[in-house]
């Protein structure tokens, strides 16, 4: 499986990433800061899973989850934000989960 992970703050994308990159079932991630970016890399590059910060620059992490669903009508859409208010928004776009930061990789 493909991945990719959008999240305005660097740090918090490396830790994603990172988390990411330690799941078996994940053949490739992808991080980017820019949604845009984002959104023409999955386009080229079609995904099994996102995962998104609802806050980003330009276009937010829900409407970016709209986008990516026209190139990746199958994939698979995981919230990792701090910002609890836009939960119900998130379930619009048939997030498959919504997790409030700090996310580690402690089970």
């Amino acid at each position: 499986m493909k991945a990719v992970c959008v999240d305005a703050a660097p740090e918090s994308l490396a830790l994603t990433v990172s988390l990411c990159e330690q799941l078996p079932q994940l053949a490739a991630v992808q991080g980017f800061t820019d949604p845009n970016r984002a959104l023409a890399w999955a386009a080229a590059h079609p995904v099994e899973l996102v995962v998104l910060e609802t806050e980003l620059p330009e276009l937010s992490g829900i409407e970016l989850a709209r986008r990516l669903r026209q190139a990746c009508p199958d994939m698979a859409v995981l919230f990792v934000t701090e910002h609890p208010q836009h939960a119900l928004e998130a379930f619009s776009v048939h997030a498959a989960g919504y997790l409030l930061k700090p996310v580690t990789g402690a089970a």
